[in-house]
């Protein structure tokens, strides 16, 4: 669990300088909410 907070913590500190990524992973997101 604490890895996972790590990597999580990692990521939202990516994200301004990578939007795109942020883009991508939302449209991910709602693809698997509108699958399940």
């Amino acid at each position: 669990m604490a890895q996972h907070d790590s990597n999580a913590r990692q990521h939202h500190a990516d994200e301004p300088r990578n939007p795109g990524r942020r883009i991508f992973l939302r449209a991910a997101a709602a693809t698997a909410a509108a699958a399940s």
